[in-house]
């Protein structure tokens, strides 16, 4: 057989469809050059699939779509070049959060090319725990929508997606008890009109009552910033909401919050080892 057509074209599909394999993989596989393999799938008419559809799933699982949904609102950011058509998802927690962060790695590791956390050390010297995903498809979706002009927003349509789990997540990243009672979602990277569009989705569709609080500055040359504070009355009814998904060492956060029934916070296991499960 010529050099050249050494490879049938069915089975070079199969080494690029089936066995996921590249024109590197295939050119090492046969001892031959890459531009063998590219002149080949010229011939044949073969596109290669892409780094993405060789290395991770087609698509999210409903359980990962639940998680980004919140916590893109929250700590967790998409990036994404100009050039591309794909986005990556980066996570990164303070070091005393390390088992969240482990539990986000463990929701996210098929779209990660290593098993565990890097350490990043910041400008004032405080270490964070993550990692970044690999560049997909629904991840670049997401961002067009979330990001404009690379800043983070929201819209009706993304709040009307939010689940139990969702609020959990965007909770566990920036959710605090606060010093007076009830709960807050620090939501400072949003402008005060997106504000009060989530505190109206919250009563419109949880009865659950909340408002913009302005943050007290901690200089004049501040902005001005808004979180969500919900009140004493509905705090407790947010907190049965999301406590199912509550990781165990972030429940501090809604410490004191069952009045009644103080002892309902740790009374009944974390349900999040479920997800990992359906993942």
């Amino acid at each position: 057989m010529d050099r050249k057509l050494f490879l049938t074209k069915e089975q070079l599909a199969t080494h690029y469809f089936v066995d996921k394999m590249s024109q590197k993989d295939v050119a090492r596989k046969y001892s031959v050059g890459r531009s063998v393999i590219f002149r080949l799938q010229k011939r044949y008419d073969l596109e290669p699939l892409d780094d993405w559809e060789r290395r991770y799933p087609k698509e999210l699982s409903q359980i990962q779509r639940e998680v980004l949904y919140g916590s893109v609102l929250g700590d967790d950011c998409l990036y994404s070049f100009e050039t591309s058509n794909y986005a990556s998802l980066m996570v990164y927690h303070a070091i005393s959060q390390e088992e969240y962060a482990k539990l986000k790695l463990n929701i996210w590791q098929p779209f990660v090319r290593y098993n565990f956390l890097k350490r990043h050390t910041r400008k004032d010297g405080s270490v964070r725990v993550g990692f970044t995903t690999g560049g997909h498809p629904e991840f670049y979706e997401m961002w067009k929508k979330v990001y404009i002009d690379r800043i983070k927003v929201v819209d009706l349509e993304h709040l009307k997606k939010l689940t139990p789990i969702s609020l959990a997540f965007w909770f566990m990243d920036d959710g605090s008890r606060c010093k007076h009672g009830g709960l807050s979602l620090h939501t400072n990277a949003f402008r005060l009109d997106e504000i009060q569009l989530i505190c109206q989705w919250f009563y419109d569709e949880l009865k659950i009552i909340c408002w913009p609080q302005l943050k007290v500055k901690k200089s004049e040359k501040d902005e001005n910033q808004y979180i969500v504070f919900f009140s004493n009355k509905t705090s407790e009814k947010f907190a049965q909401i999301i406590l199912p998904w509550i990781l165990d060492s972030m429940k501090y956060k809604l410490q004191g919050i069952f009045l009644k029934n103080p002892q309902r916070l740790h009374a009944n296991p974390s349900r999040l080892h479920e997800l990992i499960g359906k993942i």
